[in-house]
């Protein structure tokens, strides 16, 4: 179930702890190419560790300051159980984070994913209606009911 606009606030203002949200292990990470934000070694969700990256707009719409905001947070915790949903089935990283050049996960990683995500529609397509292009995914990957 995707977290309420309230949950994810409160993440953004208690920030992360020792452990990934994602993958449970220590939260250990290498930096994207995006300023603060880093990658979990182990499954691959991201996470910013150098304060808010958070835009003035959101700010403001949630009468908060960039000081609110904790130094470490999951910078997709809106999209946390289909991430967490996917390592915990699967193992296999996250092909997510910015890349100016070639990302460290491999097509077949991307293609994996998007297959499950397509695999897995009914689960997620009405909450995350305007995350992806939901449309597109099960044309290319499939679907559930075509296998």
């Amino acid at each position: 179930m995707r977290p309420t606009e309230l949950e994810i606030l409160k993440h953004y203002k208690n920030g992360v702890g020792k452990n990934c949200l994602v993958c449970d292990e220590e939260l250990k990470g290498y930096w994207t190419d995006y300023n603060g934000q880093i990658k979990c070694r182990t499954c691959g969700m991201t996470y910013q560790i150098l304060g808010c990256h958070l835009k003035d707009e959101y700010l403001k719409k949630n009468n908060i300051t960039s000081d609110d905001i904790a130094e470490r947070y999951c910078d997709n915790f809106d999209l946390l159980p289909i991430y967490r949903d996917y390592y915990q089935e699967n193992k296999k990283i996250l092909p997510i984070g910015f890349y100016m050049g070639k990302p460290p996960w491999s097509e077949e990683d991307d293609e994996h994913f998007y297959k499950w995500l397509a695999q897995n529609a009914d689960k997620y397509r009405v909450e995350y209606k305007d995350y992806f292009y939901w449309d597109t995914i099960i044309k290319l990957f499939g679907s559930k009911n075509e296998d």
